[in-house]
């Protein structure tokens, strides 16, 4: 019989074309209804363009990142800290094997009010929000983000609060140190969608807005860390204090927007 080479085409493309709706079919009927809602693909949305609320003073403007450093790791073959991005007018976190810190070089006020918007893209993701730790370079650590950790706090974001669960290891908590009060009802957003953290820091009284709510107030008595006392000081001249965002292994992309500060008075 004669066939074609139009004829041939035509049938393996409409071949390959039925194998994979097929599959795609497959796919969809396979997944578990936790895989479905679990996981949010962040929107594609147009680029952003950052603009600071009255009194406040970007931190990011969308575009440049030559006043922010990632944090570093010697002497631990293979580690990696993850890496942040531009990606339209956001930043973006993407993970590696070891914590990393991605901290802005401008100092922030002695007692401040410092706004941001973050989204996840599951609800097992994990970061933070660190405030008020010295210089990381200057610290001796193998992993220059254990500055945030040891000698600042950490805002967390982690619904699930890993380790146990507990609240003072869940979204909006200042990690390890304080929960919100009602940290299993937050006024939080699911993932795919922007959530709003506002941080005030006024002397040693922390306290965090989710989306508008207050939920988390904690008071720190300087000192009183002993095996960090210098944990929670304010910046000064001599002694300059920063803000970071983290990555955190296993976590998928997390994105920031609107980074911005201000003195609180």
């Amino acid at each position: 019989m004669n066939i074609s080479n139009r004829s041939i085409t035509s049938f393996l493309l409409l071949s390959l074309l039925s194998t994979g709706l097929l599959s795609c079919a497959l796919a969809t009927g396979n997944s578990s209804p936790a895989a479905q809602t679990s996981v949010a693909t962040p929107p594609v949305v147009p680029f952003h363009t950052p603009k600071p609320d009255p009194g406040f003073h970007l931190l990011f403007n969308g575009l440049s990142t030559e006043n922010w450093r990632l944090s570093t790791v010697k002497n631990q073959h293979g580690a990696n800290p993850g890496r942040f991005i531009v990606v339209r007018g956001m930043l973006e976190a993407i993970a590696g094997n070891s914590l990393g810190l991605y901290w802005c070089t401008t100092p922030t006020p002695a007692d401040f009010i410092l706004k941001l918007d973050w989204m996840t893209s599951r609800i097992s993701d994990n970061s933070g929000i660190f405030i008020r730790f010295p210089d990381p370079e200057k610290q001796g650590y193998a992993n220059t983000a254990q500055a945030g950790i040891d000698d600042g706090f950490e805002v967390q974001i982690d619904q699930r609060g890993r380790p146990d669960g507990a609240a003072k290891h869940k979204t909006g908590a200042i990690y390890n140190f304080a929960g919100p009060e009602h940290a299993d009802a937050l006024p939080l957003h699911p993932p795919g969608q922007w959530n709003q953290f506002e941080i005030r820091v006024q002397g040693q009284t922390y306290s965090i807005s989710l989306n508008g709510q207050p939920i988390t107030l904690f008071h720190f008595n300087v000192g009183s860390n002993q095996q960090h006392p210098e944990r929670g000081l304010p910046s000064s001249a001599s002694v300059p204090r920063f803000i970071g965002l983290q990555t955190h292994p296993g976590s998928s992309p997390i994105y920031f927007r609107n980074i911005q500060i201000k003195q609180n008075t």
